[in-house]
């Protein structure tokens, strides 16, 4: 059986979204460890960031953005909404 490269992508992009995942279950825990809320506007940007429409220096400046800070330099061109 051979596998196709769109079968290939399709895999790396399941891995990519499970790991994305993992990181933002592993940033709301650690807030609430923090003793921080998490809110629903967070979980929102959340999903995009899993779902690999915002890069991850894009949900920071979100964040930062929303409370009044600058963005944060970036090392990876900013993603199209």
């Amino acid at each position: 059986m051979r596998i196709s490269a769109g079968d290939r992508d399709h895999d790396q992009h399941d891995i990519d979204q499970a790991r994305r995942q993992q990181e933002v279950a592993a940033s709301a825990h650690s807030i609430r460890l923090e003793g921080g809320e998490v809110s629903a506007e967070w979980w929102q940007e959340a999903e995009q960031y899993i779902a690999g429409k915002i890069t991850a220096d894009d949900l920071v400046n979100l964040a930062r953005q929303r409370y009044g800070l600058p963005p944060q330099p970036s090392e990876t061109p900013p993603t199209k909404r």
